[in-house]
C-alpha cells in the first residue's frame, strides 16, 4: 500500500515510510494483544470478536482535512491499539492477582 501510493503520487517517500513503520508497530500490538486474549481465555473467538472491533472502529473513524485525505488514520489506528492493548493486559493482570 505504501509503495503504491508513492507510485500513483498520493504520498511522499517519507510518508510512506511513516505508513511503513506504522504498519509493522500496528502488526505487532495487534498479535500481541489477540494472542493475550486467546491465553487468557483459551478461547479463539475472544480474539476474533476484538479484531472484529478494531477493525470496524477504525473503518467508521476518519477525519476528512482540508485536502480531502484521512492523513492521520494510520496514527489514530495505532495509538487506539495500544489503549485497547493497554485494557487487555489491565485486565489479565487483574485476573492474575485475584487467583491468588
Amino acid at each position: 500500500m505504501c509503495v503504491l501510493g508513492v507510485y500513483d503520487g498520493q504520498m511522499s517517500v517519507g510518508q510512506a515510510v511513516i505508513f511503513a513503520v506504522g504498519y509493522v508497530v500496528l502488526a505487532g500490538i495487534l498479535a500481541l494483544e489477540w494472542g493475550t486474549c486467546v491465553s487468557m481465555t483459551d478461547v479463539l473467538w475472544v480474539g476474533l470478536s476484538e479484531h472484529f472491533f478494531n477493525n470496524f472502529i477504525g473503518n467508521f473513524l476518519h477525519v476528512v482535512s482540508n485536502t480531502g485525505n484521512d492523513e492521520f488514520q494510520i496514527i489514530r489506528i495505532v495509538l487506539s491499539n495500544f489503549l485497547s492493548l493497554g485494557i487487555v493486559l489491565f485486565i489479565k493482570k487483574r485476573r492474575n492477582e485475584s487467583v491468588y
